[in-house]
């Protein structure tokens, strides 16, 4: 526990969701936060962690109030193989199997102070790390934590970026309603081929699971599906990562009775296109996951004919947006626009071994021409 700034800093250790409960809570009622920091998801991420990957709750408080929190998993890894590191991860473990991938992460806080206080009672009380690693974060965030950053004489790297595709299905409606108008030729001309074809085997259409049975079933023949294309290509899906289902078999038993999961499938009479995994935050509906039923043919195409589907539905049902989440896929940029794009950071401690990883790396980065 630590004064400073006018807050309160305490760190402590984890054994189960209920101790973070009060906090979070608290953080997500004074401010709008988006789906991968509200307690539904920070949460069922805690509940499912096994016992040796507790992370700790560093917070903020004033007047008896918490003004910011994050949770830290501390690691010790090796860059390059060569370079030790204390790692604090930022509401992830850093393990492939524990690693959900959030998007839109961050520090949850009600001000910028709240979170200048954490990372001075980091800076100034704790010696046991290196960087601090926070995937994916918004380029508000970024820009606010680079400030923060560079105050305390650390520095901030990104380590890589992307890009979240969307539809902005509230500007659409606004206009002349048509999704697929605004598709490239080319787009349009495959989609309509492909829905040509599915046409023959039956009707087309699209379907929401009514209840939280078969929201679950359908989960289950979606992992069937995306597990079986994956491995086609002699790669794992994100089925093969042990933490990953029963994540999200538990956030899909607690979010379907408020309404928010979106179980979709797509069929040509009875045969099935596909399967989409969609959580609605708010008005914005988010892609989490998909598997879709590949046939030698090449011009069937269920992954555009089924999202095309879902982005029309949710246009229909007068939502503000289909986001495909972040990632430079083809089909996304074929089926959405680039939005805002999405950054993973690490902020450094001055270290030497930094400064010649830094160095290394400018010297080798490719020249333009």
């Amino acid at each position: 526990m630590s004064h400073g700034r006018g807050y309160e800093v305490r760190l402590a250790s984890i054994e189960d969701a209920e101790q973070v409960a009060p906090v979070w809570t608290s953080l997500c009622a004074a401010t709008r936060v988006p789906l991968f920091l509200s307690w539904e998801w920070i949460g069922t991420w805690l509940e499912c962690l096994p016992p040796g990957e507790r992370p700790l709750l560093l917070s903020a408080w004033r007047d008896d109030r918490p003004h910011a929190a994050c949770l830290l998993v501390h690691k010790s890894l090796r860059r390059h193989y060569l370079l030790p590191s204390r790692v604090l991860f930022v509401n992830v473990t850093g393990e492939r199997d524990y690693n959900l991938n959030p998007e839109y992460n961050g520090i949850l806080a009600s001000d910028t102070a709240a979170k200048a206080a954490l990372l001075d009672f980091l800076c100034r009380q704790r010696d046991d790390w290196d960087e601090i690693h926070l995937p994916a974060v918004t380029q508000a965030e970024r820009d606010e934590l680079g400030d923060l950053a560079r105050a305390q004489g650390l520095r901030l790297l990104t380590q890589r970026r992307s890009r979240c595709y969307r539809v902005d299905l509230a500007a659409l409606r606004a206009g002349d309603g048509d999704y697929r108008q605004g598709l490239s030729r080319n787009a349009r001309y495959q989609l309509n081929r492909a829905y040509r074809a599915y046409r023959r085997l039956g009707e087309v259409r699209i379907e929401a699971a009514a209840d939280l049975d078969t929201a679950l079933a359908w989960f289950a023949n979606l992992k069937i599906l995306h597990t079986r294309s994956w491995h086609r290509r002699g790669k794992g899906g994100a089925f093969d990562k042990r933490y990953w289902e029963p994540f999200h078999r538990r956030l899909i038993e607690r979010l379907f009775p408020t309404g928010r999961i979106q179980m979709l499938r797509i069929r040509a009479g009875t045969s099935d296109i596909g399967y989409l995994y969609n959580i609605l935050d708010g008005g914005e509906v988010l892609f989490i996951q998909s598997g879709f039923n590949y046939a030698a043919d090449p011009h069937l195409k269920p992954g555009y004919v089924s999202h095309a589907l879902a982005i029309e539905e949710n246009l229909r049902a007068g939502n503000d947006g289909y986001n495909f989440l972040a990632g430079d896929e083809r089909y996304k940029k074929t089926l959405a626009r680039a939005a805002e794009p999405l950054s993973w950071l690490s902020i450094q401690r001055p270290r030497l071994r930094f400064g010649i990883e830094n160095c290394l790396r400018r010297l080798l980065r490719p020249r333009a021409p």
